[in-house]
């Protein structure tokens, strides 16, 4: 059972206008503890962001759910100019009111332990969205410690469309989480391209920077010979057709895999066909074992 409250709040100003929104949430729930204990296939990744805040539960499954009396609270606030462009931020906190924490709850995959939600009053989220065109659009947001107010997730995306072109540009920084296997902070920068070539047919490339492989984190990375500030630990290629009944999707992505004793890197073909009333199909597969296949065939 819950209970929601928004009321928006217009004004006009000569810069533009500006819509005021503050969000209040009461979701009560049993406080159930038996869940944990059972397998969890479905709900084991968990992000609390602005994205999540205001969800009715946060995790990305039903093997897991709340429990308990949870309050989320908070707002955001819209400016809107002539030109089409706009600036928008929002922030807020959760608490659980009563009853057992089920982000505090260890299972198989620890999730929940180290999100930002696994103390009663959870950590800080937030966002700042500006775009002064409909071109061009740039994002900051973040999840901030409850009693230092220290940066434990930090975003920062920039998004470019230049018709047919589209460039996006990411920034990442995320502190250590101990508990689900992260012992450093990690921090990274993507890039990702697109080429509408026709209405249907498009190209895409995508490459993602491990800045964690320099200074402190050189003892981590020291058997390997990737340790470089922007070593490459993901790039990929690809293309496909899309229209209002289907969508094809060819990808090739090599990703670099630093706790793995064999082979550094993670060569994979993808291959995706959605057809919109029918159903979806994905095969992928590894060069390596394409070639064994076919070696093992002969």
């Amino acid at each position: 059972m819950g209970f929601e409250y928004r009321y928006p709040v217009l004004a006009q100003t000569p810069l533009g206008n500006v819509v005021f929104e503050p969000i209040t949430q009461l979701i009560a729930r049993p406080s159930q503890t038996s869940i944990p204990s059972l397998v969890n296939l479905d709900a084991q990744s968990l992000v609390f962001d602005d994205s999540t805040l205001f969800d009715w539960s946060k995790y990305s499954g039903y093997d897991r759910f709340e429990t308990g009396t949870r309050l989320n609270y908070g707002g955001q606030a819209t400016m809107s100019f002539s030109n089409g462009g706009y600036i928008n931020a929002m922030g807020g906190q959760s608490q659980q009111v009563a009853g057992a924490n089920a982000y505090s709850m260890a299972d198989a995959a620890n999730v929940g332990l180290a999100s930002g939600l696994n103390t009663r009053t959870s950590d800080y989220v937030g966002r700042v969205v500006v775009a002064p065109a409909s071109f061009m659009n740039f994002t900051a947001k973040g999840r901030f410690d409850k009693d230092t107010m220290s940066a434990r997730r930090l975003d920062m995306l920039a998004t470019f469309n230049f018709n047919p072109f589209t460039l996006g540009l990411q920034y990442a920084n995320y502190a250590s989480q101990q508990q689900i296997g992260f012992d450093v902070r990690r921090q990274g920068l993507s890039a990702m391209t697109r080429w509408d070539i026709t209405k249907n047919y498009y190209l895409t490339s995508t490459a993602t920077f491990d800045m964690s492989r320099g200074g402190i984190y050189d003892a981590i990375y020291a058997s390997s010979a990737n340790k470089s500030f922007f070593a490459t630990a993901l790039w990929g290629v690809g293309g496909g057709y899309n229209d209002e009944c289907m969508n094809v999707a060819v990808n090739y992505s090599s990703i670099y895999q630093p706790w793995y004793t064999g082979s550094t890197r993670n060569d994979t073909f993808y291959l995706s066909i959605n057809l919109r009333t029918l159903g979806e199909a994905k095969f992928n597969a590894s060069p390596g074992r394409m070639l064994n296949d076919g070696i093992s065939g002969k």
